[in-house]
């Protein structure tokens, strides 16, 4: 086995220790020449979600998707791009929100630079708790929106009101 693949195998191990620390489902990772990945699948309310941690031993990347079931394909795509930087801009702090110009699928995207420094168990589940905590909320927007129930923006500003309440602070960013 090279050293390429025994490093992407450790990040992987424990990306995997964290993942099941937080009681979530991991598949087994997978690694070849260097670049391995790990995934878990859970559910948020109706929305499946899929998560995919890669990690390039090459340039020492670790990239964290989030994906999910999650259509909101009756919405105006103007309207839809406004919500998503919103969003960006008022709740994710760690990542952000992607559309894929293709098939105009949505997803989150963050990623953790080790190329500086070793794997740091607390600071990674850390921020993975806190990418997966913003992805719940995202979701949970998006559902809410996709639902049509109420404006759009309504449903940004009930939320956004909803975190300033939560974080006592005023500030608007999850804590």
């Amino acid at each position: 086995m090279s050293n390429k693949n025994k490093e992407c195998e450790n990040i992987l191990k424990n990306f995997k220790s964290c993942l099941n620390e937080m009681c979530l489902p991991v598949l087994d990772p997978e690694v070849n020449n260097g670049f391995g990945k790990v995934e878990t699948k859970f559910g948020i309310l109706d929305v499946s979600v899929y998560v995919e941690i890669a990690y390039n031993s090459q340039n020492k990347i670790a990239k964290i998707k989030i994906d999910s079931s999650l259509s909101v394909d009756h919405m105006d795509t103007f309207i839809f791009l406004q919500v998503l930087n919103i969003l960006n801009g008022q709740m994710m702090d760690i990542g952000h929100i992607c559309l894929d110009p293709y098939c105009e699928d949505v997803f989150l995207q963050t990623s953790i630079d080790f190329s500086n420094q070793s794997f740091d168990r607390l600071m990674t589940l850390f921020i993975l708790k806190r990418f997966l905590s913003q992805g719940h909320l995202f979701f949970r927007i998006l559902r809410e929106i996709s639902q049509m129930q109420k404006c759009t923006f309504e449903v940004l500003d009930d939320n956004f009101k909803r975190l300033k309440d939560i974080n006592g602070s005023g500030d608007e960013t999850i804590h």
